[in-house]
């Protein structure tokens, strides 16, 4: 199951790696570089295993030119195509 927390941490992940990949055509290493983070860092939130702060996050969106905003509306279509299972999984949680 996805929780919610999972999801949203899956969402900045491929939020981000579409627009290094796809939209800038950058490495890794040069969007760690122009974001000034490590590309270990950078590596451990596109895989959704690290949870960004804030700061980090408006790092990495002023560098690929990205709106926070289109991460935000990214989560929100995740937890919508998953509603069923995160609600599952609360009312499970509560027994």
């Amino acid at each position: 199951m996805k929780t919610l927390e999972k999801l949203g941490l899956i969402a900045i992940g491929e939020t981000v790696r579409h627009y290094r990949r796809v939209v800038r055509n950058i490495s890794m290493e040069k969007l760690a570089e122009e974001a000034d983070i490590s590309p270990d860092h950078l590596g451990r939130i596109e895989r959704a295993e690290k949870s960004p702060h804030y700061t980090t996050m408006f790092k990495i969106c002023s560098a690929l030119e990205l709106d926070m905003n289109d991460i935000n509306k990214r989560i929100h279509e995740l937890v919508h195509e998953h509603k069923d299972e995160i609600e599952a999984e609360r009312e499970a949680d509560n027994q």
